[in-house]
């Protein structure tokens, strides 16, 4: 079951940042979350994969003020976040971390941005993942210079 895990994790991914297709890469999340896993990395990174699609659907939603796939994003993330901290798991944690700051980003919460930004930024030194290192930069940066003082608080 693990290598079925994988290869959903793998092409949510390929679905979602190459293709563009957040609903399919949801329901292949799904498919393979609905099969129960003997390894909770594996399931980890579809329930990662998952948020990033509810996530990327709900912020295309937005614009038509429709934002229940957030708010369902936001609860999955931070369950996930939750159960990556019990588990003192580091690289799922960042990237919640990553998308809630995001969210925070697209609702104008510039102070919640950089709290998980900084956050993202500590698991990824801990683990020394350089490309992880710039995503948290480039993140931090906007509220930084867009809200000054009052993000930095």
């Amino acid at each position: 079951m693990r290598l079925l895990a994988d290869a959903a994790y793998v092409q949510g991914l390929v679905l979602l940042l190459l293709c563009g297709r957040p609903r399919e890469a949801l329901a292949t999340a799904d498919r393979a979350l609905a099969i129960p896993h003997d390894s909770a990395p594996a399931q980890a990174r579809c329930r990662l994969v998952r948020v990033f699609a509810l996530t990327a659907s709900g912020l295309l939603k937005m614009a038509r003020a429709e934002a229940q796939d957030l708010k369902t994003a936001r609860a999955d993330t931070q369950h996930l976040r939750a159960d990556a901290v019990a588990a003192g798991e580091h690289w799922t944690r960042s990237y919640t971390e990553y998308r809630l700051a995001v969210m925070a980003l697209s609702e104008e919460r510039p102070a919640d941005a950089v709290t998980h930004a900084r956050a993202m930024l500590r698991d990824k030194r801990t683990m020394g993942d350089a490309f992880g290192l710039g995503l948290g930069l480039d993140l931090l940066h906007g509220p930084l210079r867009d809200h000054g003082r009052d993000a930095r608080s």
